[in-house]
């Protein structure tokens, strides 16, 4: 109650009192002052209120930022040598060639592909480098047909990378770190090199679907109409 109102509420008690003038001036000194108690009371619950909410505030944004340097250190403890030649050999695949490597089909590899495929597979699968690539390689002129085995060893290097970078952006798709950290840190997982989004490829030969945090991410910082916000990840059902 503001004072105006307060003393509005005095003079309209004075008015309409019946009682002697002395008595009626005592009864309403007496309310005046219930109502200037009760008015300081709720102003100090107001304040340890918004009090209150200064601290979930300030609690909610630590939390924020703690979860933010948990997910860049989970990133780099994740983050495997083999990954950025794996990287490089699947943006220069062709649609087919990826498609094969979702399937576990046989894969034909010549010139720098084969070479990248060398590297990533000599640690598993020596012969494939002494063989093909090398200076020495019996068949380094020829081209590689993947087999089986080392198909599905390149096919879950490639998984583990796509799951690897799904898993780091969905705390930011479900907007429970601090966005603007995330989104410079990784951006580099989805920039765009001549003309082609990295991973894109092979993003799509599995399934887009698959991997929602990643599309929203890439979505948020290359979209043509400024989206500020990432998409909801969870519809919740009414009730």
């Amino acid at each position: 109650m503001t004072p105006q109102e307060l003393e509005m509420a005095l003079t309209s008690a004075l008015e309409q009192s019946s009682d002697p003038p002395w008595t009626s001036i005592v009864a309403v000194f007496i309310w005046a002052g219930a109502l200037v108690v009760a008015y300081f009371q709720l102003r100090n619950i107001a304040a340890q209120i918004n009090d209150a909410k200064d601290a979930i505030n300030k609690d909610h944004d630590r939390t924020r930022r703690e979860r933010t340097v948990e997910i860049l250190k989970y990133y780099q403890e994740g983050t495997k040598p083999e990954h950025n030649k794996v990287i490089e050999l699947l943006d220069l695949m062709a649609v087919d060639q990826l498609k094969n490597l979702r399937e576990g089909k046989p894969i034909t590899l010549s010139g720098e592909l084969k070479e990248i495929a060398c590297s990533v597979l000599s640690g598993k699968f020596p012969e494939i480098y002494f063989q093909y690539c090398g200076d020495k390689g019996e068949k380094k002129n020829e081209s590689h047909v993947l087999s089986h085995a080392e198909t599905l060893h390149l096919r879950f290097i490639m998984l583990d990378i796509l799951n690897h970078y799904e898993t780091c952006l969905v705390p930011w798709h479900l907007g429970i770190v601090d966005q603007e950290t995330i989104e410079a840190q990784f951006f580099p997982l989805v920039d765009k090199r001549d003309g082609k989004f990295k991973l894109q490829a092979a993003r799509e030969a599995f399934g887009t679907e698959k991997f929602p945090a990643t599309e929203a991410f890439r979505e948020k910082l290359f979209s043509s109409n400024n989206v500020t916000q990432p998409k909801s990840p969870i519809t919740r059902p009414t009730k």
